[in-house]
C-alpha cells in the first residue's frame, strides 16, 4: 500500500530540488546577461544576479 506521508515527502524533496535548479539556472544566466550585455563589472552583476534569484525563489 501507499504510505500518505513517504509520498508527501518525496513530493517536497522533488519540490525543492526543481526550485533550486531552476534558481541556479536564473542567478547564473542573470550574472552572464548583466556581465555581457549589459557589460558592468563582476561584482556588481554577481549581486544583483544573485538578489534576482534570492527575490525569485520567494514566489
Amino acid at each position: 500500500m501507499f504510505d500518505m506521508n513517504m509520498v508527501k515527502e518525496k513530493r517536497e524533496i522533488l519540490t525543492f530540488v526543481c526550485v533550486g535548479v531552476i534558481n541556479t539556472i536564473v542567478g547564473l544566466t542573470s550574472i552572464y546577461f548583466l556581465l555581457n550585455i549589459v557589460a558592468i563589472g563582476y561584482w556588481p552583476a554577481t549581486f544583483f544576479g544573485n538578489a534576482f534569484a534570492m527575490v525569485l525563489s520567494y514566489f
